[in-house]
């Protein structure tokens, strides 16, 4: 993208959250702007004037599962952002959602709910011993961002594995996914009221293709449309627009 934005004599940027409270947020964006405006530091010299670092042990696991303790240096603060929001103020126009016209207002609804005691039993194993077993064979979590990965895919009622004989590739890939889904089972009972109204449609996010497939097959009754990252560039648009127009497509997976 940055090989292809050089060659562009304008350069816009449109974001909802142009950051998300971490500096490394905006590099990206600000080198495709005009690497310029960050005075032409590499990434390394960037984080190094506005991130603060920390050190803490991990426990790592080899290729045989077995484990070992390393020293790992994380970002753990910021400092310097006076000087950062300078820096690229020049080139930021801001638009607070209280100036937009048309906007309803946004209800957020949290439901909780009950994982089954399969998910129950492995949840436990990811969280204190950093391992989940399926079919009798251990696979172990190698670090935080991975751990919170797995026990978000759990929570959705799957689980990707791979067999540690074979590369960590897409084609290698297993799915293992568990008897009970409460989460899906209860996202059912709300669509089904919801979708009592006939004009009443539903988009649904997910994370993984795995939880796609699962959302896809349930409410397949329902007209079901898909959005993947794997769509050709056009056709999204044209999903979109069959969603908003068709009203035998009631759900929008994406």
């Amino acid at each position: 993208i940055l090989k292809i934005g050089s060659k562009a004599r304008y350069r816009y940027l449109l974001s909802g959250t142009p950051t998300v409270g971490d500096p490394t947020d905006i590099y990206a964006q600000m080198q495709l702007l005009s690497p310029s405006i960050l005075l032409d530091w590499d990434y390394y010299k960037f984080t190094q004037k506005f991130l603060t670092y920390s050190e803490r042990p991990q426990v790592c696991h080899d290729a045989f599962g077995n484990k070992y303790m390393k020293i790992i240096k994380y970002p753990s603060g910021t400092k310097n952002l006076d000087q950062l929001n300078q820096m690229i103020a020049p080139y930021i126009i801001r638009v607070r959602r209280d100036e937009c016209v048309g906007l309803p207002e946004r209800e957020d609804v949290f439901i909780d709910y009950a994982l089954s005691s399969e998910q129950k039993k492995m949840y436990s194993q990811i969280v204190e011993e950093d391992k989940f077993i399926i079919d009798g064979q251990e696979f172990f979590v190698e670090n935080a961002a991975v751990k919170f990965m797995k026990l978000s895919m759990l929570c959705s009622g799957f689980m990707y594995y791979y067999d540690p004989l074979f590369p960590r590739e897409k084609e290698y890939r297993k799915t293992y996914f568990f008897k009970e889904n409460p989460k899906l089972d209860l996202l059912n009972e709300y669509l089904e009221d919801y979708l009592a109204e006939p004009t009443n449609k539903a988009v649904i996010w997910c994370n993984y293709d795995a939880e796609q497939d699962i959302l896809s097959a349930k409410f397949k009754d329902y007209g079901v449309l898909e959005l993947r990252g794997s769509v050709k560039d056009s056709d999204p648009f044209k999903i979109v627009e069959q969603f908003t127009n068709d009203p035998t497509k009631r759900i929008l997976v994406a």
